[in-house]
């Protein structure tokens, strides 16, 4: 059986005793015409080795995506040392 969730983003990225836990969020219409509010839709439970493997496999995948013109890498405006990834148009 599989169960497939969708997620907008990663929320409260803990190690404890080398297990990796990341809850994953969503975004929803709050009452308020225009307002959003975050909800927890589930949580991602790994050990150590498992969160540096989907974080090599996510990251081959973004470089896949930057040769393929779909993302384009710039540079952070600030002294930052991360790099900022935006679409394409």
């Amino acid at each position: 059986m599989s169960n497939n969730v969708y997620a907008d983003n990663i929320a409260n990225i803990s190690l404890v005793d080398g297990v990796v836990r990341f809850d994953l969020i969503t975004a929803v219409p709050a009452e308020e015409q225009g307002q959003m509010h975050v909800r927890h839709a589930e949580s991602v439970i790994t050990t150590l080795p498992g969160f540096l493997r989907i974080h090599e496999q996510m990251s081959n995948v973004v470089n896949e995506l930057v040769q393929k013109g779909v993302l384009v890498r710039q540079e952070a405006a600030t002294s930052q040392a991360a790099t900022a990834i935006e679409t394409s148009d």
